[in-house]
Protein backbone atom coordinates (compact mmCIF):
# COMPACT_ATOMS: atom_id res chain seq x y z
CA UNK A 1 0.00 0.00 0.00
CA UNK A 2 1.23 3.49 -0.84
CA UNK A 3 2.13 5.43 2.28
CA UNK A 4 0.48 8.88 2.54
CA UNK A 5 2.71 11.82 1.81
CA UNK A 6 3.72 13.82 4.87
CA UNK A 7 5.42 17.20 5.05
CA UNK A 8 8.78 16.74 6.76
CA UNK A 9 9.25 17.78 10.36
CA UNK A 10 10.99 21.12 10.78
CA UNK A 11 14.22 19.28 11.48
CA UNK A 12 14.62 15.54 11.36
CA UNK A 13 17.40 15.71 13.94
CA UNK A 14 15.27 17.85 16.27
CA UNK A 15 12.43 15.37 15.93
CA UNK A 16 14.64 12.40 16.75
CA UNK A 17 16.15 14.15 19.77
CA UNK A 18 12.74 15.21 21.10
CA UNK A 19 11.26 11.73 20.70
CA UNK A 20 14.32 10.07 22.27
CA UNK A 21 14.20 12.43 25.27
CA UNK A 22 10.44 11.99 25.51
CA UNK A 23 10.79 8.21 25.61
CA UNK A 24 13.46 8.43 28.32
CA UNK A 25 11.20 10.63 30.45
CA UNK A 26 8.28 8.26 29.89
CA UNK A 27 10.35 5.22 30.85
CA UNK A 28 11.47 6.89 34.06
CA UNK A 29 7.95 8.12 34.79
CA UNK A 30 6.40 4.69 34.34
CA UNK A 31 9.03 2.73 36.27
CA UNK A 32 10.03 4.97 39.16
CA UNK A 33 8.10 4.26 42.38
CA UNK A 34 6.04 1.58 40.61
CA UNK A 35 5.67 -0.30 43.88
CA UNK A 36 5.60 2.68 46.23
CA UNK A 37 1.80 2.85 46.35
CA UNK A 38 -0.06 -0.06 47.95
CA UNK A 39 -2.21 -2.18 45.67
CA UNK A 40 -5.70 -0.69 45.56
CA UNK A 41 -9.18 -1.24 44.12
CA UNK A 42 -9.09 -4.39 41.93
CA UNK A 43 -5.29 -4.73 41.99
CA UNK A 44 -4.94 -6.77 45.21
CA UNK A 45 -7.73 -9.13 44.15
CA UNK A 46 -5.87 -10.03 40.93
CA UNK A 47 -2.57 -10.46 42.75
CA UNK A 48 -4.08 -12.50 45.60
CA UNK A 49 -5.65 -14.95 43.13
CA UNK A 50 -2.31 -15.32 41.33
CA UNK A 51 -0.53 -16.00 44.61
CA UNK A 52 -3.10 -18.58 45.67
CA UNK A 53 -2.48 -20.43 42.40
CA UNK A 54 1.23 -20.47 43.19
CA UNK A 55 0.60 -21.70 46.74
CA UNK A 56 -1.75 -24.50 45.66
CA UNK A 57 -0.05 -25.48 42.41
CA UNK A 58 -3.52 -25.51 40.79
CA UNK A 59 -3.45 -23.18 37.79
CA UNK A 60 -6.83 -24.23 36.39
CA UNK A 61 -9.22 -23.37 39.23
CA UNK A 62 -8.80 -19.75 40.41
CA UNK A 63 -9.54 -19.18 44.08
CA UNK A 64 -9.79 -16.20 46.40
CA UNK A 65 -9.60 -16.77 50.16
CA UNK A 66 -9.31 -20.47 49.25
CA UNK A 67 -12.83 -20.43 47.77
CA UNK A 68 -13.63 -20.86 44.07
CA UNK A 69 -13.51 -17.55 42.22
CA UNK A 70 -16.01 -17.26 39.37
CA UNK A 71 -15.89 -13.66 38.12
CA UNK A 72 -12.89 -13.84 35.77
CA UNK A 73 -10.97 -16.58 33.95
CA UNK A 74 -7.29 -16.97 34.86
CA UNK A 75 -5.20 -15.86 31.84
CA UNK A 76 -4.17 -12.55 33.41
CA UNK A 77 -3.25 -14.43 36.58
CA UNK A 78 -1.08 -16.80 34.55
CA UNK A 79 0.78 -13.84 33.11
CA UNK A 80 1.22 -12.31 36.57
CA UNK A 81 2.51 -15.64 37.82
CA UNK A 82 5.16 -15.72 35.09
CA UNK A 83 6.52 -12.38 36.31
CA UNK A 84 6.18 -13.33 39.99
CA UNK A 85 8.25 -16.44 39.38
CA UNK A 86 10.72 -14.68 37.08
CA UNK A 87 11.47 -12.04 39.72
CA UNK A 88 10.95 -14.42 42.66
CA UNK A 89 8.70 -11.78 44.20
CA UNK A 90 5.00 -11.13 44.74
CA UNK A 91 5.56 -7.44 45.50
CA UNK A 92 3.38 -4.62 44.22
CA UNK A 93 5.71 -3.58 41.40
CA UNK A 94 5.80 -7.13 40.02
CA UNK A 95 2.00 -7.37 40.04
CA UNK A 96 1.86 -4.16 38.01
CA UNK A 97 4.38 -5.05 35.31
CA UNK A 98 2.12 -7.07 32.93
CA UNK A 99 -0.44 -4.31 32.37
CA UNK A 100 2.20 -1.59 32.22
CA UNK A 101 4.07 -3.49 29.50
CA UNK A 102 0.75 -4.08 27.73
CA UNK A 103 0.12 -0.34 27.66
CA UNK A 104 3.52 0.39 26.14
CA UNK A 105 3.16 -2.45 23.65
CA UNK A 106 -0.16 -1.05 22.43
CA UNK A 107 1.61 2.25 21.71
CA UNK A 108 4.36 0.46 19.76
CA UNK A 109 1.84 -1.61 17.79
CA UNK A 110 -0.21 1.49 17.04
CA UNK A 111 2.81 3.14 15.45
CA UNK A 112 3.77 0.19 13.26
CA UNK A 113 0.19 -0.86 12.53
CA UNK A 114 -1.12 2.60 11.69
CA UNK A 115 1.91 3.96 9.79
CA UNK A 116 1.20 2.29 6.41
CA UNK A 117 -2.27 3.82 6.36
CA UNK A 118 -1.88 7.30 7.86
CA UNK A 119 1.83 8.05 7.52
CA UNK A 120 4.71 8.24 9.96
CA UNK A 121 3.86 11.62 11.47
CA UNK A 122 0.23 10.84 12.30
CA UNK A 123 1.17 7.34 13.50
CA UNK A 124 3.76 8.86 15.84
CA UNK A 125 1.21 11.30 17.22
CA UNK A 126 -1.40 8.54 17.60
CA UNK A 127 0.91 6.27 19.57
CA UNK A 128 2.27 8.99 21.85
CA UNK A 129 -1.13 10.59 22.46
CA UNK A 130 -2.44 7.18 23.46
CA UNK A 131 0.46 6.56 25.85
CA UNK A 132 -0.07 9.93 27.60
CA UNK A 133 -3.89 9.91 27.59
CA UNK A 134 -4.87 11.45 30.93
CA UNK A 135 -6.76 8.44 32.28
CA UNK A 136 -3.97 6.06 31.37
CA UNK A 137 -0.89 8.01 32.39
CA UNK A 138 -2.33 9.37 35.65
CA UNK A 139 -4.39 6.36 36.74
CA UNK A 140 -4.24 3.24 34.58
CA UNK A 141 -0.45 2.94 34.59
CA UNK A 142 -0.12 3.97 38.24
CA UNK A 143 -2.57 1.28 39.37
CA UNK A 144 -1.58 -1.14 36.63
CA UNK A 145 -2.16 -4.26 38.69
CA UNK A 146 -5.68 -4.24 37.24
CA UNK A 147 -6.64 -6.40 34.29
CA UNK A 148 -7.87 -3.81 31.81
CA UNK A 149 -4.70 -2.67 30.04
CA UNK A 150 -3.71 -6.28 29.40
CA UNK A 151 -7.20 -7.01 28.09
CA UNK A 152 -7.00 -3.91 25.89
CA UNK A 153 -3.82 -5.29 24.31
CA UNK A 154 -5.59 -8.53 23.42
CA UNK A 155 -8.56 -6.64 21.96
CA UNK A 156 -6.21 -4.40 19.95
CA UNK A 157 -4.45 -7.46 18.49
CA UNK A 158 -7.81 -9.10 17.79
CA UNK A 159 -9.26 -6.10 15.98
CA UNK A 160 -6.10 -5.21 14.05
CA UNK A 161 -5.84 -8.84 12.89
CA UNK A 162 -9.29 -8.50 11.36
CA UNK A 163 -8.37 -5.24 9.66
CA UNK A 164 -4.86 -5.97 8.36
CA UNK A 165 -5.55 -9.46 7.03
CA UNK A 166 -8.75 -8.27 5.36
CA UNK A 167 -6.75 -5.61 3.54
CA UNK A 168 -4.44 -8.39 2.32
CA UNK A 169 -7.37 -10.73 1.55
CA UNK A 170 -5.69 -13.39 3.69
CA UNK A 171 -8.89 -14.81 5.12
CA UNK A 172 -7.44 -17.85 6.84
CA UNK A 173 -4.94 -15.71 8.75
CA UNK A 174 -7.72 -13.20 9.45
CA UNK A 175 -9.94 -15.70 11.21
CA UNK A 176 -7.19 -17.76 12.84
CA UNK A 177 -5.43 -14.73 14.34
CA UNK A 178 -8.57 -12.85 15.39
CA UNK A 179 -10.19 -15.91 16.96
CA UNK A 180 -6.91 -16.76 18.71
CA UNK A 181 -6.86 -13.33 20.38
CA UNK A 182 -10.63 -13.54 20.98
CA UNK A 183 -10.03 -16.82 22.82
CA UNK A 184 -7.22 -15.29 24.88
CA UNK A 185 -9.48 -12.32 25.64
CA UNK A 186 -12.26 -14.68 26.70
CA UNK A 187 -9.85 -16.46 29.04
CA UNK A 188 -8.98 -13.04 30.45
CA UNK A 189 -12.32 -11.30 30.88
CA UNK A 190 -15.02 -13.63 29.66
CA UNK A 191 -17.68 -12.96 26.98
CA UNK A 192 -16.81 -9.35 25.92
CA UNK A 193 -14.20 -10.63 23.44
CA UNK A 194 -16.86 -12.80 21.80
CA UNK A 195 -19.06 -9.72 21.39
CA UNK A 196 -16.17 -7.71 19.91
CA UNK A 197 -15.47 -10.48 17.42
CA UNK A 198 -19.05 -10.89 16.28
CA UNK A 199 -19.94 -7.21 16.12
CA UNK A 200 -16.72 -6.26 14.33
CA UNK A 201 -17.15 -8.94 11.67
CA UNK A 202 -20.72 -7.71 11.13
CA UNK A 203 -19.39 -4.15 10.92
CA UNK A 204 -16.89 -5.27 8.28
CA UNK A 205 -19.61 -7.02 6.29
CA UNK A 206 -21.58 -3.76 6.28
CA UNK A 207 -18.60 -1.49 5.61
CA UNK A 208 -17.17 -3.59 2.80
CA UNK A 209 -20.55 -4.81 1.53
CA UNK A 210 -19.16 -8.31 1.94
CA UNK A 211 -21.83 -10.52 3.43
CA UNK A 212 -19.87 -13.53 2.26
CA UNK A 213 -17.29 -12.75 4.95
CA UNK A 214 -19.66 -14.21 7.53
CA UNK A 215 -19.89 -17.56 5.77
CA UNK A 216 -16.39 -18.22 4.46
CA UNK A 217 -15.02 -21.65 5.33
CA UNK A 218 -12.07 -19.92 6.98
CA UNK A 219 -14.53 -18.39 9.45
CA UNK A 220 -15.53 -21.84 10.64
CA UNK A 221 -11.88 -22.84 10.98
CA UNK A 222 -11.24 -19.78 13.16
CA UNK A 223 -14.34 -20.52 15.21
CA UNK A 224 -13.13 -24.08 15.71
CA UNK A 225 -9.78 -22.79 16.99
CA UNK A 226 -11.66 -20.58 19.47
CA UNK A 227 -13.70 -23.55 20.69
CA UNK A 228 -10.62 -25.74 21.05
CA UNK A 229 -8.81 -23.14 23.18
CA UNK A 230 -11.72 -22.04 25.37
CA UNK A 231 -13.40 -25.44 25.38
CA UNK A 232 -10.11 -27.06 26.33
CA UNK A 233 -9.79 -24.81 29.35
CA UNK A 234 -13.36 -25.32 30.57
CA UNK A 235 -13.08 -29.07 29.96
CA UNK A 236 -10.01 -29.11 32.20
CA UNK A 237 -11.84 -26.94 34.75
CA UNK A 238 -14.79 -29.32 34.78
CA UNK A 239 -12.58 -32.21 35.88
CA UNK A 240 -12.65 -30.84 39.43
CA UNK A 241 -15.18 -28.02 39.26
CA UNK A 242 -18.53 -26.93 37.81
CA UNK A 243 -17.72 -25.47 34.39
CA UNK A 244 -21.37 -24.66 33.62
CA UNK A 245 -21.78 -22.61 36.79
CA UNK A 246 -18.47 -20.89 36.03
CA UNK A 247 -19.52 -19.94 32.48
CA UNK A 248 -22.97 -18.73 33.52
CA UNK A 249 -21.41 -16.61 36.25
CA UNK A 250 -18.91 -15.16 33.75
CA UNK A 251 -21.75 -14.27 31.41
CA UNK A 252 -23.75 -12.70 34.23
CA UNK A 253 -20.75 -10.63 35.28
CA UNK A 254 -20.18 -9.43 31.71
CA UNK A 255 -23.85 -8.62 31.08
CA UNK A 256 -23.93 -6.39 34.16
CA UNK A 257 -20.97 -4.43 32.77
CA UNK A 258 -22.21 -3.99 29.20
CA UNK A 259 -25.69 -2.60 29.72
CA UNK A 260 -27.53 -5.81 28.78
CA UNK A 261 -29.33 -5.67 32.14
CA UNK A 262 -29.44 -1.95 32.80
CA UNK A 263 -32.48 0.16 33.72
CA UNK A 264 -33.80 2.55 31.07
CA UNK A 265 -33.16 5.67 33.20
CA UNK A 266 -29.51 4.74 33.70
CA UNK A 267 -29.18 3.91 30.01
CA UNK A 268 -30.43 7.37 29.04
CA UNK A 269 -27.95 9.03 31.40
CA UNK A 270 -25.20 6.90 29.90
CA UNK A 271 -26.09 7.98 26.37
CA UNK A 272 -25.64 11.61 27.43
CA UNK A 273 -22.60 11.28 29.69
CA UNK A 274 -20.33 8.66 28.15
CA UNK A 275 -19.12 10.62 25.09
CA UNK A 276 -18.08 13.55 27.29
CA UNK A 277 -16.43 11.22 29.79
CA UNK A 278 -14.37 9.62 27.04
CA UNK A 279 -13.23 13.03 25.76
CA UNK A 280 -12.02 13.86 29.27
CA UNK A 281 -10.26 10.51 29.63
CA UNK A 282 -8.23 10.93 26.43
CA UNK A 283 -7.00 14.48 27.07
CA UNK A 284 -4.81 15.92 25.46
CA UNK A 285 -6.12 14.26 22.27
CA UNK A 286 -9.56 15.79 22.77
CA UNK A 287 -8.03 19.28 22.70
CA UNK A 288 -7.64 18.62 18.97
CA UNK A 289 -11.37 18.09 18.44
CA UNK A 290 -11.86 21.25 16.29
CA UNK A 291 -9.62 19.72 13.62
CA UNK A 292 -12.24 17.02 13.10
CA UNK A 293 -14.78 19.51 11.80
CA UNK A 294 -13.50 20.61 8.43
CA UNK A 295 -15.25 20.13 5.15
CA UNK A 296 -13.84 17.14 3.37
CA UNK A 297 -12.94 15.15 6.47
CA UNK A 298 -15.77 12.70 5.92
CA UNK A 299 -14.48 12.01 2.42
CA UNK A 300 -11.02 11.38 3.89
CA UNK A 301 -12.51 8.89 6.33
CA UNK A 302 -14.31 7.05 3.54
CA UNK A 303 -11.18 6.92 1.39
CA UNK A 304 -8.83 5.78 4.16
CA UNK A 305 -9.26 2.07 5.02
CA UNK A 306 -7.96 2.39 8.59
CA UNK A 307 -10.13 5.40 9.43
CA UNK A 308 -13.30 3.91 7.98
CA UNK A 309 -12.66 0.57 9.70
CA UNK A 310 -11.93 2.25 13.05
CA UNK A 311 -15.09 4.33 12.81
CA UNK A 312 -17.22 1.24 12.19
CA UNK A 313 -15.45 -0.68 14.96
CA UNK A 314 -16.26 2.05 17.48
CA UNK A 315 -19.82 2.60 16.26
CA UNK A 316 -20.70 -1.10 16.38
CA UNK A 317 -18.95 -1.97 19.66
CA UNK A 318 -18.99 1.09 21.92
CA UNK A 319 -22.77 0.84 22.53
CA UNK A 320 -22.03 -2.25 24.65
CA UNK A 321 -20.59 0.13 27.25
CA UNK A 322 -22.20 3.37 26.15
CA UNK A 323 -25.71 2.30 27.10
CA UNK A 324 -24.88 1.21 30.62
CA UNK A 325 -25.61 2.57 34.06
CA UNK A 326 -22.48 0.87 35.40
CA UNK A 327 -19.91 2.78 33.33
CA UNK A 328 -16.36 2.71 34.61
CA UNK A 329 -13.45 4.38 32.91
CA UNK A 330 -11.44 1.20 32.51
CA UNK A 331 -14.23 -0.53 30.58
CA UNK A 332 -13.53 1.59 27.48
CA UNK A 333 -9.72 1.52 27.40
CA UNK A 334 -9.76 -0.76 24.34
CA UNK A 335 -11.47 1.96 22.27
CA UNK A 336 -8.86 4.64 22.99
CA UNK A 337 -6.41 3.72 20.17
CA UNK A 338 -9.17 3.76 17.56
CA UNK A 339 -10.58 7.09 18.79
CA UNK A 340 -7.28 8.90 19.34
CA UNK A 341 -6.33 7.91 15.79
CA UNK A 342 -8.82 10.44 14.39
CA UNK A 343 -7.54 13.35 16.47
CA UNK A 344 -3.93 12.64 15.54
CA UNK A 345 -4.65 12.12 11.84
CA UNK A 346 -6.76 15.22 11.30
CA UNK A 347 -4.42 17.41 13.34
CA UNK A 348 -1.51 16.31 11.15
CA UNK A 349 -3.61 16.61 8.00
CA UNK A 350 -5.29 19.96 8.71
CA UNK A 351 -2.98 22.00 10.95
CA UNK A 352 -1.42 23.87 8.02
CA UNK A 353 -4.78 24.31 6.29
CA UNK A 354 -6.38 25.77 9.44
CA UNK A 355 -3.75 28.28 10.64
CA UNK A 356 -6.10 30.28 12.89
CA UNK A 357 -7.30 27.18 14.69
CA UNK A 358 -3.74 25.88 14.98
CA UNK A 359 -2.65 29.22 16.46
CA UNK A 360 -5.44 29.09 19.07
CA UNK A 361 -4.51 25.53 20.01
CA UNK A 362 -0.83 26.44 20.34
CA UNK A 363 -1.65 29.49 22.48
CA UNK A 364 -3.66 27.29 24.84
CA UNK A 365 -0.66 24.98 25.15
CA UNK A 366 1.60 27.99 25.73
CA UNK A 367 -0.56 29.02 28.67
CA UNK A 368 -0.40 25.50 30.11
CA UNK A 369 3.38 25.42 29.75
CA UNK A 370 3.58 28.85 31.39
CA UNK A 371 1.52 27.66 34.38
CA UNK A 372 3.37 24.38 35.02
CA UNK A 373 6.74 25.78 36.19
CA UNK A 374 4.94 28.34 38.36
CA UNK A 375 2.83 25.55 39.87
CA UNK A 376 5.89 23.50 40.86
CA UNK A 377 7.66 26.50 42.36
CA UNK A 378 4.47 27.25 44.31
CA UNK A 379 4.35 23.60 45.39
CA UNK A 380 7.55 24.15 47.41
CA UNK A 381 5.66 26.57 49.67
CA UNK A 382 2.54 24.43 50.20
CA UNK A 383 1.86 22.03 53.11
CA UNK A 384 2.05 19.13 50.65
CA UNK A 385 5.78 19.76 50.22
CA UNK A 386 6.28 18.73 53.85
CA UNK A 387 5.28 15.21 52.85
CA UNK A 388 7.84 14.95 50.03
CA UNK A 389 11.52 14.32 50.58
CA UNK A 390 13.74 17.06 49.08
CA UNK A 391 10.65 18.93 47.93
CA UNK A 392 12.57 22.12 47.11
CA UNK A 393 15.01 20.28 44.86
CA UNK A 394 12.17 18.37 43.20
CA UNK A 395 10.00 21.43 42.61
CA UNK A 396 12.89 23.49 41.28
CA UNK A 397 14.12 20.70 38.99
CA UNK A 398 10.69 20.12 37.50
CA UNK A 399 10.13 23.85 37.06
CA UNK A 400 13.43 24.10 35.17
CA UNK A 401 12.39 21.13 33.04
CA UNK A 402 9.09 22.77 32.11
CA UNK A 403 10.87 26.06 31.36
CA UNK A 404 13.19 24.16 29.02
CA UNK A 405 10.21 22.63 27.23
CA UNK A 406 8.63 26.09 26.97
CA UNK A 407 11.82 27.50 25.46
CA UNK A 408 11.93 24.88 22.73
CA UNK A 409 8.17 25.15 22.27
CA UNK A 410 8.69 28.77 21.26
CA UNK A 411 11.53 27.93 18.87
CA UNK A 412 10.59 24.64 17.25
CA UNK A 413 7.19 25.41 15.79
CA UNK A 414 6.83 22.10 13.94
CA UNK A 415 7.28 20.03 17.08
CA UNK A 416 4.78 21.66 19.41
CA UNK A 417 2.50 18.68 19.85
CA UNK A 418 5.51 16.50 20.68
CA UNK A 419 6.66 19.06 23.24
CA UNK A 420 3.20 19.08 24.83
CA UNK A 421 3.43 15.29 25.12
CA UNK A 422 6.88 15.67 26.69
CA UNK A 423 5.43 18.08 29.25
CA UNK A 424 2.76 15.52 30.17
CA UNK A 425 5.46 12.86 30.54
CA UNK A 426 7.44 15.16 32.83
CA UNK A 427 4.28 15.86 34.82
CA UNK A 428 3.94 12.11 35.37
CA UNK A 429 7.46 12.14 36.87
CA UNK A 430 6.34 14.84 39.29
CA UNK A 431 3.26 12.83 40.19
CA UNK A 432 5.46 9.81 40.99
CA UNK A 433 7.29 11.81 43.65
CA UNK A 434 4.33 13.70 45.10
CA UNK A 435 1.31 11.39 44.86
CA UNK A 436 2.47 8.40 46.99
CA UNK A 437 3.17 10.40 50.18
CA UNK A 438 0.11 12.57 49.55
CA UNK A 439 -2.07 9.47 49.17
CA UNK A 440 -0.67 7.89 52.34
CA UNK A 441 -1.31 11.09 54.29
CA UNK A 442 -4.88 11.49 53.07
CA UNK A 443 -6.00 7.85 53.22
CA UNK A 444 -8.38 7.16 56.08
CA UNK A 445 -7.05 3.63 56.41
CA UNK A 446 -3.87 1.83 55.44
CA UNK A 447 -4.61 -1.87 55.13
CA UNK A 448 -0.96 -2.72 54.48
CA UNK A 449 0.07 -1.19 57.81
CA UNK A 450 -2.89 -2.74 59.62
CA UNK A 451 -2.05 -6.20 58.31
CA UNK A 452 1.55 -5.75 59.41
CA UNK A 453 0.25 -5.09 62.94
CA UNK A 454 -2.06 -8.10 62.79
CA UNK A 455 0.74 -10.41 61.68
CA UNK A 456 3.16 -9.05 64.27
CA UNK A 457 0.62 -9.98 66.94
CA UNK A 458 -0.11 -13.36 65.34
CA UNK A 459 3.59 -14.24 65.03
CA UNK A 460 3.78 -17.76 63.57
CA UNK A 461 0.05 -18.51 63.90
CA UNK A 462 -2.30 -18.42 60.91
CA UNK A 463 -5.26 -16.04 60.73
CA UNK A 464 -8.59 -16.59 58.98
CA UNK A 465 -11.49 -14.32 58.08
CA UNK A 466 -14.76 -15.55 59.57
CA UNK A 467 -18.20 -14.46 58.45
CA UNK A 468 -21.30 -15.37 56.49
CA UNK A 469 -20.97 -16.68 52.96
CA UNK A 470 -23.06 -15.24 50.12
CA UNK A 471 -25.24 -17.20 47.70
CA UNK A 472 -25.30 -15.71 44.20
CA UNK A 473 -28.09 -16.73 41.84
CA UNK A 474 -27.08 -16.15 38.21
CA UNK A 475 -29.48 -16.55 35.31
CA UNK A 476 -27.41 -14.90 32.55
CA UNK A 477 -30.33 -13.21 30.81
CA UNK A 478 -30.27 -11.15 27.62
CA UNK A 479 -33.62 -9.44 27.25
CA UNK A 480 -36.26 -12.17 26.89
CA UNK A 481 -33.68 -14.96 26.62
CA UNK A 482 -32.71 -16.74 29.81
CA UNK A 483 -30.09 -19.40 30.38
CA UNK A 484 -29.99 -22.03 33.08
CA UNK A 485 -30.02 -20.60 36.58
CA UNK A 486 -27.08 -21.52 38.78
CA UNK A 487 -26.25 -20.80 42.41
CA UNK A 488 -22.70 -20.18 43.55
CA UNK A 489 -21.44 -19.66 47.08
CA UNK A 490 -18.73 -17.07 47.68
CA UNK A 491 -17.03 -15.57 50.75
CA UNK A 492 -18.32 -12.42 52.41
CA UNK A 493 -16.84 -9.34 50.79
CA UNK A 494 -13.76 -7.86 52.41
CA UNK A 495 -11.18 -5.30 51.32
CA UNK A 496 -9.04 -7.09 48.75
CA UNK A 497 -5.92 -5.63 50.32
CA UNK A 498 -6.45 -7.94 53.31
CA UNK A 499 -5.87 -11.28 51.52
CA UNK A 500 -3.08 -9.83 49.39
CA UNK A 501 -1.00 -8.34 52.20
CA UNK A 502 -1.60 -11.37 54.40
CA UNK A 503 -0.36 -13.69 51.65
CA UNK A 504 2.55 -11.39 50.86
CA UNK A 505 3.79 -11.52 54.46
CA UNK A 506 2.84 -15.09 55.44
CA UNK A 507 3.43 -16.81 52.09
CA UNK A 508 0.13 -18.66 52.46
CA UNK A 509 -3.46 -17.94 51.37
CA UNK A 510 -5.76 -15.94 53.61
CA UNK A 511 -8.66 -18.32 54.12
CA UNK A 512 -12.32 -17.49 54.64
CA UNK A 513 -14.43 -19.66 56.92
CA UNK A 514 -17.98 -19.64 58.24
CA UNK A 515 -17.16 -21.53 61.44
CA UNK A 516 -15.42 -20.33 64.60
CA UNK A 517 -13.07 -22.87 66.19
CA UNK A 518 -11.82 -22.20 69.75
CA UNK A 519 -8.13 -21.41 70.02
CA UNK A 520 -7.82 -19.85 66.55
CA UNK A 521 -7.18 -16.29 65.37
CA UNK A 522 -9.72 -14.50 63.20
CA UNK A 523 -10.51 -11.26 61.47
CA UNK A 524 -14.23 -10.48 61.37
CA UNK A 525 -16.63 -7.61 60.93
CA UNK A 526 -17.77 -6.19 64.24
CA UNK A 527 -21.44 -6.87 63.51
CA UNK A 528 -20.74 -10.58 62.93
CA UNK A 529 -19.24 -10.97 66.42
CA UNK A 530 -22.22 -9.62 68.36
CA UNK A 531 -23.18 -11.93 71.25
CA UNK A 532 -20.00 -13.97 70.75
CA UNK A 533 -17.20 -14.35 73.29
CA UNK A 534 -13.68 -13.46 72.15
CA UNK A 535 -10.49 -11.66 73.13
CA UNK A 536 -9.90 -8.48 71.13
CA UNK A 537 -6.31 -8.17 69.88
CA UNK A 538 -6.60 -5.27 67.41
CA UNK A 539 -9.18 -3.38 65.38
CA UNK A 540 -9.20 -1.17 62.29
CA UNK A 541 -11.47 0.34 59.66
CA UNK A 542 -11.34 -1.22 56.20
CA UNK A 543 -11.73 0.49 52.82
CA UNK A 544 -15.52 0.00 53.02
CA UNK A 545 -15.65 2.01 56.28
CA UNK A 546 -16.52 -1.07 58.29
CA UNK A 547 -14.83 -1.97 61.56
CA UNK A 548 -12.82 -5.17 61.46
CA UNK A 549 -11.81 -6.89 64.69
CA UNK A 550 -8.76 -9.11 65.12
CA UNK A 551 -9.69 -11.66 67.77
CA UNK A 552 -8.72 -14.86 69.50
CA UNK A 553 -11.53 -17.22 70.44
Amino acid sequence: MNQPNNPPFQSFNHRRIIIALLLIILAFGFCYNLGEISLRAEEPRRAAISMEMIFSGDYIHPTLNNWDYFNKPPLFNWVQIVFMKAFDSNAEWVARIPSLLSHLLIGILMFFGFKPFIGKNAATYSALLYIVAAELIFYGTIFSGEIDLFFSLLVFLQIMSLFIFYQRKQYLYLFLASYLFAALGTLTKGPPSIAFQGLTIIAMAVLYKDLRLLFRWQHFVGGALFLVICGGYFFAYNSDGDAIAYMVRLFKEASQRTGMETAISKTILGIINVPFQILILIIPSSLLIPFLFKKGNYDLIKSNPLLSFSLFFVLFNLPLYWFTGDFKNRYVYMFFPFIILFFAYFYEKRKDEMPKLTAIFEKIISVILFILPIAFIAFIFTPVSNLVENAAVLGTSLAIGFLGISYFYARLTSHRLLLLIMAIALLRVGVNFIYPPFLDDHSETNIKSEMNIVLEIAKERSVQFVGLSILLVSDASIGPFKFSEVTTEIPAHMSYEIPYYYALKKNEPFEFTTEIVPGRLYLAYEWFLRDKEYTLLHEFIDTNDQKILFIEV
